[in-house]
């Protein structure tokens, strides 16, 4: 943090005026210099993004039952990024002598600059899959995908091009039904990352980098299992429900074979368990109208906010109830549906961290709470 307490804002939310920085010997010239109540500064960055891809996919049955395909896509990259910062106003920024990017706080004021890379690269997948007939089949799948490298400006205003990021994935599965009256899908996967592209709030006074940026976060790897049921009971009722089981983790050295920062850290908004059921019924109240209803409930357990797995900016684990229910014409072809979204007024944020973060002070933004609607549909 660049000033200790008093601070910024009170327990009450409300903003704490700080006229001064403190008197502190260890601030040197600084100390005790008075803070500007307007500053004004701008970043400005253009991007131009282009690329040019060839692809082939090919499925090949070499029995009755098991095909092969394979698929193979080249794609030319071809980016650009200009970026300029300016003091545009007020009062030169005193906390910006402590970041070293004076007279602004957060961006360095730099004359307009460009970087550009242009890159060719190839990815491909290949699978078999075995079908038992035509209510059920096995698959085993290997990918490769990459996304590209990034440009970017540090607040200081120096340039960084980020390596590609790749992407290894390994799944197999089973998908099927029984009887038209079951409906199973069971996939497990195991994923392998190089260069993994994060975020992060960087508040670095030494290096007077004071912006969100993207980070290569190394080596990470992911593995899991996703399933999901859909059983009709009778044709006006069907339950449903999925589930997914889902480890993640930065490996402890990077491609270099150092220690990573982020080692044994889980992904950012990567629950380990989650799941929603639900049921949709629908009963003919005469031949004309029918009368339906769609309960479903949805549960998530602890997510962090940051890759950086930083205690407090989280969300321990909550669930949502939501109701979709209404009445259908068939002539005319009218729908009235009502709904309820968190019908249990459940209290939970999306988000958190955000800019306040680089000054201890993070923000954070709420789930939308209980809420009710009505619509109205017609097809003429």
């Amino acid at each position: 943090m660049l000033i200790q307490p008093p601070m910024p804002v009170s327990p009450d939310g409300q903003p704490v005026i700080i006229p001064a920085l403190p008197d502190d010997p260890q601030l040197g010239q600084l100390a005790g210099m008075p803070l500007p109540t307007n500053h004004q500064e701008e970043n400005r960055s253009a991007a131009t993004n282009q690329s040019a891809e060839a692809f082939m996919d090919v499925t090949y049955q070499l029995t009755r039952k098991l095909f092969v395909n394979a698929g193979l896509r080249a794609v030319y990259d071809m980016y650009k990024l200009n970026n300029e910062a300016e003091f545009t106003g007020g009062d030169p920024s005193t906390l910006g002598y402590l970041t070293g990017n004076a007279p602004n706080l957060f961006f360095k004021p730099s004359e307009n600059q460009e970087i550009s890379k242009n890159t060719f690269s190839f990815t491909g997948k290949a699978g078999l899959q075995y079908k038992f007939n035509e209510y059920g089949n096995l698959f085993v799948n290997y990918s490769r995908g990459r996304r590209p490298n990034v440009l970017q400006f540090t607040s200081t205003g120096e340039e960084e091009i980020l390596d590609a990021e790749i992407l290894d994935n390994f799944d197999g599965g089973f998908k099927g039904s029984i009887l038209e009256k079951v409906y199973i899908d069971v996939v497990g996967f195991y994923q392998k990352y190089k260069n993994f592209q994060s975020s992060a709030w960087i508040a670095d006074p030494a290096t007077g980098e004071f912006n969100y940026k993207t980070i290569d976060g190394g080596k990470a790897t992911t593995y899991g299992l996703e399933t999901s049921v859909n059983i009709a009971i009778i044709k006006q009722l069907e339950v449903f429900g999925n589930y997914a089981w889902l480890h993640t983790a930065f490996d402890s050295t990077n491609t270099d074979g150092l220690p990573q920062q982020y080692a044994g850290n889980r992904f950012s908004l990567a629950p380990e368990h989650s799941f929603t059921a639900g049921i949709n019924a629908q009963v003919n109240l005469t031949k004309n109208l029918q009368l339906f209803v769609s309960p479903s409930y949805s549960y998530k357990t602890h997510i962090y906010f940051t890759d950086a797995n930083i205690k407090g900016i989280d969300q321990e684990a909550y669930g949502l109830l939501s109701v979709n229910g209404g009445i259908k014409l068939e002539q005319p072809d009218l729908l009235l549906s009502v709904y309820s979204d968190n019908l249990l007024d459940e209290q939970y944020v999306t988000s958190g961290g955000n800019t306040g973060s680089m000054f201890g002070i993070p923000t954070f933004v709420p789930g939308p709470p209980r809420m009710f609607g009505a619509k109205i549909t017609w097809a003429f």
